[in-house]
């Protein structure tokens, strides 16, 4: 097994990890609120991009990796925020399985 070595002066970027939390609404429903629940360090690596047409309009979408560090916190189905950015957490990967990193698989939110 190959150990994962990463300068933790590489995870200068500062992101808002948040969670969904469904809100009761008055007519039987629930709407959709995130919260903030930690901020944490990390790298974000771009690695594809790519439009798809859909409804009659472009759609762009952008996947990234962010290198973090462990926290069992973390789960697919959160969001990253950085800034004005939103990344959707799709997996979680423990790339060399000693829980010192953890490798986000993301999405970037597009208008």
């Amino acid at each position: 097994m190959n150990t994962l070595f990463m300068n933790a002066g590489r995870l200068r970027t500062e992101l808002k990890l948040e969670a969904l939390q469904p809100q009761p609404d008055d007519i039987g429903g629930y709407s959709e609120t995130w919260h903030e629940i930690a901020l944490i360090w990390g790298q974000i690596r771009a690695i594809t991009s790519s439009s798809r047409f859909l409804a009659q309009r472009w759609h762009p979408e952008t996947t990234h990796r962010i290198t973090i560090r462990f926290s069992e916190a973390i789960q697919a189905g959160m969001r990253l925020r950085k800034d004005k950015r939103i990344f959707h957490i799709d997996a979680i990967q423990d790339a060399d399985e000693t829980r010192r990193y953890q490798i986000c698989f993301v999405r970037e939110e597009t208008s």
